[in-house]
């Protein structure tokens, strides 16, 4: 599981490790935690008393490499941390940023609709909330597979040649 991202929501960071660390599963669940430019100290202490294997980064320039291992991703929907989802299809708890002009609502939703996401708004976002939320995807492996198996609706066939026949008919019409 990743929970955070590079830009540190210190909300995110709380609620999420205090969710995670709740859940009472201990050694199942391994976390990546990426918590921004903060302090990591205090969520060293979370995840090690609740005898969660754990590794802590303040930014992870390689984060393929945790994409590839993660289950599950908790963090915001910037139009890149999308895309980055869609290309690994990965299952997301997704938090949009409520000051982002209401685009990472709208890129939230896109995955949700689909099946790829569950959306949590940072105004409703608490322990509880979303302990609730990891419990029930947590429940068993299906939802998961479900979730990545929803990204195949976004697939587009020849979406070069597509995009290539735009870029032509473009050239055509300013000519």
């Amino acid at each position: 599981m990743i929970a955070g991202g590079s830009q540190g929501s210190q909300k995110i960071n709380i609620v999420s490790s205090a969710a995670i660390a709740s859940l009472n599963r201990g050694e199942e669940l391994q976390v990546i935690h990426i918590s921004g430019f903060v302090d990591v100290s205090g969520f060293e202490g979370v995840y090690s008393r609740a005898g969660i294997t754990h590794k802590l980064f303040d930014f992870l320039s390689a984060i393929q490499y945790a994409y590839s291992s993660a289950d599950l991703v908790i963090c915001r929907a910037g139009a890149t941390t999308i895309a980055e989802l869609q290309k690994f299809c990965l299952p997301a708890l997704l938090i949009p940023y409520p000051f982002a002009y209401s685009h990472q609502l709208g890129n939230a939703r896109v995955l949700e609709e689909i099946g790829a996401a569950r959306v949590i708004l940072d105004a409703e976002l608490t322990t509880e909330k979303l302990k609730t939320v990891l419990e029930n995807l947590l429940a068993g492996p299906e939802k998961l597979i479900s979730m990545r198996r929803a990204y195949e609706k976004l697939q587009v066939p020849d979406a070069a040649g597509l995009l290539a026949q735009e870029v032509l008919n473009l050239t055509q019409c300013a000519g």
